[in-house]
């Protein structure tokens, strides 16, 4: 399925993509959205940095992963890889670094 903001794909697992054409992040900072409190919105209260940190954590668990691509001035990708089956040890078991 593509189309849109969003695509989805098979294969080995599933892939789901998601884009924006908003004002991207700086190479800089890009490993950095995934650090839990870092936020670049501080005009808010509301934006506690948690919310990609808790995406990473839990894509890990399910034994897959979530990466960013980003072009400044031109948007954002974040893919999403769930593998085809789920690890056999239970996610709250193993240690998420």
């Amino acid at each position: 399925v593509s189309g849109g903001p969003y695509s989805l794909s098979s294969g080995d697992g599933v892939e789901v993509t998601v884009a924006d054409n908003g004002p991207g992040i700086p190479e800089a900072l890009r490993e950095r959205v995934f650090e839990p409190f870092f936020s670049t919105k501080t005009d808010s209260p509301h934006n506690a940095g948690l919310g990609l940190a808790i995406c990473r954590e839990t894509m890990a668990g399910l034994g897959g992963t979530i990466t960013v691509a980003s072009t400044e001035g031109q948007g954002t990708t974040f893919t999403l890889r769930f593998p085809a089956a789920l690890p056999a040890e239970p996610a709250a078991a193993r240690r998420l670094d």
